[in-house]
């Protein structure tokens, strides 16, 4: 039982920079949402011509993990201007994924078979489950300095890219029912990944360093002031 307690162990200098570099990497820059948007299309594209290897591309393109993880993090330090920061940040990716999925719907065309967009708009348990393996495996390596995020991130996007382009196409078709199954579908998936990132920052006592969030948050503020008056 020892052994799986060092897992998630890290220590205080580590969690305020795990911090810094989630709300860094999450912040809504242009070129945060060129990626957003770009990986859109390239799965929007390839969802239409249900070719996997482009979809498969798309993840590569994608930044969704820091938003996601971070609105776990936020949860877990427990301080409401953080996580209003993060639901903000969350809800402004969802809007662009689905609005990319719409237009280039209209610009490509319908898909030629259809069938392959409606198998994606079904929730199903197993769906939940492969989220939160994905969230937790995701959460832990993104935590840990000695391990690389990018295969479990790659797997988060696997989740939540597609889904939400899905619906925008389907959206876009007329076929508002489905779309909204496919929304559906990447509901349960974002709630699988940041009830997992929630529970692993949880055991590395992530809270302890919301002191840390809300300095990050202050410095945006002013930054953002700053951009204003030049």
């Amino acid at each position: 039982m020892q052994n799986w307690k060092i897992l998630f162990i890290i220590d205080d200098k580590h969690r305020k920079d795990l911090i810094d570099r989630l709300f860094e990497e999450s912040k809504p820059s242009p070129g945060f949402y060129l990626l957003i948007c770009l990986a859109s299309i390239i799965a929007a594209v390839g969802l239409i011509q249900n070719n996997a290897p482009v979809v498969i591309g798309a993840m590569l393109v994608a930044p969704l993990l820091a938003p996601v993880l971070t609105l776990g993090s936020s949860i877990v330090t427990g301080r409401l201007e953080v996580v209003a920061r993060s639901i903000k940040g969350v809800l402004k990716m969802m809007a662009v994924v689905l609005v990319v999925g719409v237009v280039v719907s209209l610009f490509v065309g319908r898909a030629p078979d259809t069938s392959a967009l409606l198998v994606r708009t079904q929730p199903h348990l197993e769906d939940f489950f492969v989220a939160l393996a994905a969230g937790i495996a995701a959460a832990f390596a993104y935590a840990r300095p000695n391990m690389s995020p990018t295969l479990p991130g790659i797997a988060v996007s696997v989740s939540l890219l597609p889904p939400i382009v899905n619906a925008g196409i389907l959206f876009a078709d007329g076929q508002e029912r489905a779309g909204l199954g496919a929304f559906g579908l990447f509901g349960i998936n974002l709630i699988g990944i940041i009830f997992a990132s929630i529970v692993i920052f949880s055991l590395m006592n992530l809270y302890r360093a919301r002191g840390e969030a809300v300095k990050v948050i202050q410095r945006e503020e002013k930054d953002a002031k700053d951009e204003k008056r030049v």
